[in-house]
């Protein structure tokens, strides 16, 4: 028997509506099953745009707590925010959710600082744009500490590291 049109866009959204879960759980997985990490250095070297004035170019550089290590690049451009905090957060988004999924029912009951975005059970990000003194209490949140090693007009460095036990 032949289906009819509506049982064709039925299934059709059950499928979608499936593999949109499938997706959703994956990047859930694969947030909660980030390595650990012992530090995290961010350098920010700002570089002149004709159009946005200066913008950070960032390199981080992870410690992992078991040795291994691994380095990323961040930037962005506009105006209207802080670039500074935005780089900062893209940099903890892709190596410290982990802490904030194991952090979830702290964050449930919003205990958590500023910066830290919860938009539904199963989202939770850090977030730029918020100002760079916000990754004091964040990181202290998450078990760690967050300082600043270098900071001149051209260039800071910040470091991240996790408290032992954490």
């Amino acid at each position: 028997m032949k289906m009819t049109t509506e049982e064709k866009l039925s299934r059709k959204k059950v499928r979608e509506q499936a593999r949109e879960k499938k997706r959703e759980d994956e990047r859930i997985e694969s947030e909660m099953a980030q390595t650990p990490i012992f530090s995290l250095t961010i350098l920010i070297e700002w570089k002149k745009s004709k159009v946005w004035g200066r913008n950070p170019h960032a390199t981080a550089k992870v410690i992992f707590a078991d040795g291994s290590y691994q380095t990323a690049k961040y930037t962005c451009s506009g105006c209207g925010y802080d670039k500074e905090s935005t780089v900062i957060a893209a940099a903890f988004n892709d190596f410290l959710k982990y802490r904030l999924w194991e952090l979830k029912d702290k964050i449930n009951t919003n205990a958590a600082p500023y910066g830290i975005s919860h938009y539904s059970v199963n989202q939770y990000n850090y977030s730029g744009g918020v100002g760079t003194s916000c990754y004091y209490a964040i990181s202290e949140f998450i078990g760690g500490k967050f300082s600043c090693l270098v900071d001149s007009k051209w260039t800071s460095v910040y470091q991240f590291t996790m408290e032992a036990g954490k």
